[in-house]
């Protein structure tokens, strides 16, 4: 094997998991035995730097991750992404952004996200309802699944990307406030926002670790998200791999143009 490309993660197992085990042994032993490969290029799949890395569980193991490659010798290429659509424009309340994928994240058997997408995954679109984390100001560069695939796929045996680090996002940064109003700019119709205070999702998290460390961590998400900002600036780095960058209003027609 020549290149890995690594994005496996724990954010809806399924079944039985670990943090440690996957992300913390998991990644030891495939670096490891990349190692013994002579493999030539190892791409991984990190996280913004946030000042709350160290709270949730995601974020730390990504900071030990990306620790563990670069000081195995391995030549490596690392993106940090910003917020996926895929999933963060789900998760205010629309099964939209599922619609057309093979396999949503959101659709795995975990019984937190089925349990929150029943219940909540067609606000938008039935009740013009959107759940937005915090003040709804932090903003972000949202990033369609589809040019995080590009740029990992592009960055294979590009010699400017050899031992780099590298930021990703979309085209625009966003606040939460308004990735609501394009919804209602999308489909047409007032979306009424209700915001849940940060701390709500922080004392969730808390409250949720000892039944499920997995539920616990997005809630722990929903909490960085709506506090902390990862907006990239994208004019050099897009053009530069020769993407096409996808705005989140160009991905919600789209897959509002799909069937459900």
């Amino acid at each position: 094997m020549d290149v890995i490309i690594a994005t496996a993660n724990t954010v809806a197992p399924r079944g039985g998991y670990n943090f440690n085990d996957v992300e913390g042994q998991g990644y030891r032993h495939l670096v490891a035995a990349a190692k013994r490969e002579a493999v030539r290029q190892f791409v991984f799949m990190s996280a913004p730097v946030t000042p709350l890395d160290d709270s949730v569980p995601t974020f730390r193991f990504k900071r030990v991750i990306e620790r563990l490659i670069i000081d195995s010798g391995l030549p490596y290429t690392i993106f940090r992404g910003s917020l996926f659509m895929d999933d963060w424009f789900a998760l205010i309340g629309s099964s939209i952004p599922l619609r057309g994928a093979e396999s949503h994240t959101l659709r795995r058997p975990f019984w937190f996200s089925q349990a929150f997408m029943k219940g909540a995954g067609h606000l938008i679109e039935n009740h013009g309802v959107a759940l937005i984390p915090g003040s709804g100001s932090a903003r972000h560069s949202f990033i369609a699944l589809d040019d995080v695939a590009s740029f990992l796929v592009k960055s294979v045996g590009r010699p400017d990307a050899i031992n780099a680090i590298m930021e990703i996002g979309g085209p625009q940064i966003l606040s939460w406030n308004e990735v609501a109003a394009l919804f209602g700019k999308v489909l047409g119709k007032r979306v009424r926002i209700i915001h849940a205070p940060a701390t709500v999702f922080r004392m969730q998290q808390l409250l949720l670790n000892s039944l499920s460390p997995a539920a616990a961590n997005l809630m722990g998400m929903n909490w960085m998200v709506g506090t902390v900002d990862s907006g990239y600036d994208m004019t050099a780095l897009a053009p530069k791999y020769g993407i096409s960058l996808t705005s989140p209003e160009q991905f919600l027609r789209e897959k509002n143009a799909l069937p459900e």
